[in-house]
């Protein structure tokens, strides 16, 4: 092999390393369904070893003692500001919004499952193509409906899981997708 050869496969190695950090910082991308999938992972089924898999080391972890008829969870975030996720406090029976990380996953601590995800990264979107950041009208189009309910979202349901849209400013806020069977309480409504 000359020299320039293997230059060329270094430089590709070096490269394709750089790509996957990239994505471990901000904890994947993909497509977020109502049938529980973000990206290669599933609701319900994938556990904290598929979620590394996908999304890298988190950034931050987190557990909570759960709630009044909410399980306890544990929380990887990814693209945290140097703060950690802050918890914004829960209105009625809902979990809140954590704001300090880009990308969260929820792993029930009795199943060690994936059991819901909220995301502000562009890099996931809906199977109708709704990324966080678009604009409401745009959101409202491909979606097929307008915002509604306490959260002022789009939202979809499944037999399993529940996606929703919140819109703020005008724009998709952020996606939350959560489990139905076993819900820690982050779509409440």
């Amino acid at each position: 092999m000359t020299r320039l050869a293997v230059l060329a496969a270094v430089v590709l190695l070096a490269g394709s390393a750089c790509g996957g950090a990239q994505l471990a910082s901000t904890g994947g991308r993909g497509i977020v369904t109502t049938s529980g999938r973000v990206g290669s992972l599933q609701i319900d089924v994938s556990d904290w070893d598929a979620i590394v898999a996908f999304a890298g080391e988190p950034d931050e972890q987190w557990t909570t003692r759960g709630g009044p008829g909410l399980p306890q969870y544990t929380g990887l975030g990814y693209g945290c500001d140097h703060q950690g996720p802050t918890l914004v406090p829960p209105h009625g029976n809902k979990v809140g919004m954590f704001l300090g990380c880009e990308t969260s996953y929820f792993v029930n601590r009795r199943t060690d499952r994936l059991v819901a995800f909220q995301t502000y990264s562009p890099d996931f979107r809906t199977t109708n193509g709704v990324r966080p950041g678009m604009a409401q009208g745009t959101a409202d189009r491909l979606e097929h409906q307008t915002p509604h309910g306490p959260w002022n979202a789009i939202g979809e349901s499944s037999r399993r899981e529940y996606l929703i849209l919140p819109l703020s400013a005008g724009s998709v806020f952020y996606l939350m997708l959560e489990s139905r069977h076993h819900p820690i309480g982050l779509t409440f409504t």
